[in-house]
């Protein structure tokens, strides 16, 4: 969901992005690009209309959605692609100023991105198998992600540098998110850890 709240996006596995009214969900768009299934997305927080989407086609891919002034549909009006995985890529997250965003890759990195040049800032390393999630600590200094080979990992932003490895999950850990003072994990098995 957008950060007003008035449009979602999901991701099929034919490669498409649905933009779909939140109050009625109304289709409103189809944005195709994505060769494979997309495997997640992520709205920029400063800007309504800006959507980042991964795929199984080793990409990421930043949208901006123009909106018809007298009507509440949208239409793609531009799309840059971010290449440099190796493998397909497994989830996206935006900064809170919107300017660069991270995606975790089955390669077993994550990368920092600049959304207005479409390059990558700094790639991470150290995952020992594939990374199937990455949030922004609060702080914004610092990622957690998490990962196949049962570890979360907490980066600098700024030095690429593993700080911290957590380790306790007793099979993959397939997601994290963060709170206002925790990070949440979910593991294989159904484990939900904080």
């Amino acid at each position: 969901m957008n950060p007003d709240g008035s449009i979602i996006a999901s991701g099929g596995t034919d490669g498409s992005v649905d933009i779909l009214e939140s109050e009625t969900g109304a289709l409103l768009n189809t944005l195709l690009g994505h060769k494979e299934s997309v495997a997640a997305l992520a709205f920029s927080p400063t800007n309504r209309l800006v959507l980042a989407s991964v795929s199984d086609d080793h990409t990421a891919r930043v949208w901006e959605l123009k909106e018809r002034a007298l009507s509440k549909s949208y239409w793609q009006s531009s799309y840059r692609i971010f290449q440099g995985h190796s493998a397909e890529i497994s989830d996206v997250g935006f900064s809170s100023d919107g300017q660069t965003f991270v995606t975790a890759s089955n390669d077993e990195t994550l990368r920092l991105w600049d959304v207005r040049s479409g390059r990558t800032v700094r790639q991470f390393r150290g995952h020992k198998n594939d990374v199937l999630s990455v949030a922004f600590l609060r702080n914004e200094k610092h990622l957690v992600s998490a990962g196949r080979d049962k570890t979360l990992r907490i980066w600098d932003v700024e030095s690429g540098a593993t700080l911290k490895v957590l380790q306790g999950h007793t099979a993959s850990v397939n997601g994290v998110a963060v709170g206002s003072n925790r990070v949440f994990t979910v593991g294989g098995y159904g484990s939900v850890r904080s």
